[in-house]
């Protein structure tokens, strides 16, 4: 099923792909099958992708780039290699010391992930991510976004109070042609709702979105028309779980002609 979301995605032949959680739901053989056919066709079609994930084997043997956010802020951001290699942020470094390797010592445990501490406003190491090798190079460029959500809790006798929670607090980035940028994070640190928001699903609280097409730059967030329609082909998106994606009651020739509809 996910084979058939990953049809779908690329029948426009999209300029950016983003693939949210795409083997999360998949056993390790198809999610290997998965990964290997996302990357085949990346550089098969020169396809940009952004690839949000937890799972840092998967950001290794994929992406170019990687951006690493913690509570809807990037905490490091360089070249897959490097990142991984000489890690200096302690989230990051947190993020490796869980994940299991074949040369624990007996005795030796993983340190879980709520062990290492992180204090948000005194992170060290923080930075954006690396500048473009030039202005023609960058096809989608992400600028200080933002997203504050905020749900009301109603009380018996009383109109209720508001709880603010900011998923997302000035994320800045840029996506190369034919580049696979790998967000990492762990679950409810912001990354799907960077991907809703490039989207156009979710309505940011700030910041910009900017396409680099072929006819020049598009505004993401205040594209209308024809520019909207010009983007909706252009960007796609794989999402977590297929079978939820997915409507049972349409057949195979109907979900993969959906998108070639007008």
């Amino acid at each position: 099923r996910q084979r058939a979301m990953i049809a779908m995605a690329l029948i426009c032949r999209p300029a950016l792909l983003i693939a949210d959680e795409p083997t999360t739901a998949l056993d390790v053989t198809i999610q290997a099958q998965i990964l290997q056919l996302l990357r085949g066709l990346q550089t098969k079609l020169n396809m940009a992708m952004l690839l949000i994930t937890h799972d840092l084997g998967v950001v290794a043997n994929v992406a170019d780039e990687v951006v690493v956010i913690y509570h809807g802020e990037i905490m490091e951001a360089g070249p897959v290699e490097a990142i991984f290699r000489r890690p200096g942020h302690p989230y990051l470094k947190g993020l490796m010391a869980a994940v299991p390797h074949f040369d624990l010592k007996p005795g030796e445990r993983l340190k879980a992930l709520r062990e290492v501490p992180v204090n948000v406003e005194n992170l060290l190491g923080k930075q954006t991510a690396p500048a473009s090798k030039g202005p023609d190079d960058v096809l989608l460029s992400v600028t200080d976004l933002k997203k504050t959500f905020t749900t009301r809790k109603s009380e018996w006798f009383g109109a209720g109070h508001q709880t603010s929670v900011r998923a997302v607090d000035s994320v800045s980035f840029d996506i190369r042609r034919g580049e696979c940028l790998g967000l990492v994070g762990e679950s409810g640190s912001g990354k799907t709702t960077v991907s809703k928001i490039l989207m156009r699903a979710v309505t940011p609280s700030g910041g910009s979105v900017i396409f680099n097409g072929r006819d020049g730059p598009i505004d993401v967030l205040e594209a209308e028309g024809d520019a909207l329609r010009m983007l909706r082909a252009k960007i796609q998106m794989v999402f977590q779980d297929p079978v939820s994606s997915l409507s049972p009651r349409m057949t195979v020739e109907n979900i993969l002609s959906e998108p070639l509809e007008i």
